[in-house]
């Protein structure tokens, strides 16, 4: 079913065609599965974690992987595998919350801009503008600094951070499809304009949000881990990737693995979000069907 939406032969298919095909296929699913994955040990966290996650055990202080201890204990005998568990929840909650914020107010930015024109998409397509020639960590730490560490804080600016980039999608996107014929169709049968654009011009820019959605994923969970590197994140004892690294480094000579766990963790997900990102890229884009 995949192969035939995609254009692709099914049957007695040359096996160029065949290798490129397993390929796809492969570029897809691995990825994904590492996001499930992910998913799942965030959300089953309190299920499968045998230790809590902020239980200090000095006697085991920066002890080996063991049996007991799969992947070790920190610099204070926490079990590594449960704080990687919770972190994972800290992590995927954070990056999924923030997403969604930035998904729908820059959606309803940019098709407003691009639908309208005028002075309405002056005035909103210069404040993107202005946000976008922040670099976003710097923005980050002068709006947490001032409101302060919390969860929900570190949320609503990564959020607020990745507004512009859907926002310029959307508005490219809608500026390529207002003039189309089942648009010009919508207005003729007298549709408002908010019945236009969220049957007629929303599901026909959806692909290149969707997309952007997975690449964002990656890119919020890279930034709260950052932030919370820096102490700006969820404040403690929350088991964050990002503060895990931080405060395990001031003991790298007693040992690396509480160092070196969360930092894979990091860089693995980060990776399978933006390669699947790129993968979905491949297989909405008509342009790009052909080589893959």
């Amino acid at each position: 079913m995949l192969s035939s939406t995609l254009g692709y032969a099914t049957d007695n298919a040359p096996a160029p065609v065949r290798v490129r095909r397993r390929w796809w296929s492969a570029k897809l699913l691995i990825p994904a599965a590492v996001v499930v994955v992910v998913a799942i040990v965030a959300l089953t966290a309190p299920l499968i974690s045998r230790y809590d996650p902020d239980e200090i055990n000095p006697a085991i202080r920066a002890a080996l992987p063991s049996r007991a201890h799969p992947l070790g204990t920190d610099e204070y005998g926490r079990d590594i595998t449960s704080r990687l568990a919770y972190g994972a929840r800290i992590s995927m909650s954070v990056s999924v919350a923030s997403v969604v914020i930035a998904l729908t107010a820059g959606t309803l930015v940019g098709m407003s801009s691009g639908y309208f024109g005028g002075s309405l998409e002056l005035v909103l397509m210069r404040l993107v503008d202005g946000l976008l020639a922040f670099p976003p960590i710097l923005l980050a730490l002068f709006v947490i600094t001032f409101l302060g560490p919390s969860l929900i804080n570190v949320i609503l600016v990564i959020g607020l951070l990745y507004t512009p980039r859907f926002a310029r999608i959307a508005h490219g996107a809608t500026l390529a499809v207002r003039e189309t014929e089942y648009v010009m169709a919508a207005h003729a049968t007298g549709a408002t304009h908010t019945r236009t654009l969220r049957r007629a011009v929303l599901p026909n820019i959806a692909a290149p949000l969707f997309v952007q959605t997975s690449l964002g994923l990656g890119q919020a969970m890279l930034l709260e881990a950052g932030l919370s590197f820096l102490g700006l994140g969820a404040p403690p004892p929350a088991a964050s990737w990002g503060r895990m690294i931080e405060q395990s480094s001031r003991f790298m000579s007693l040992s690396p693995w509480p160092v070196l766990w969360p930092s894979v963790v990091v860089s693995t997900t980060v990776l399978a979000l933006n390669l699947l990102g790129d993968a979905m890229r491949d297989a909405l884009d008509p342009r790009l069907r052909g080589r893959t």
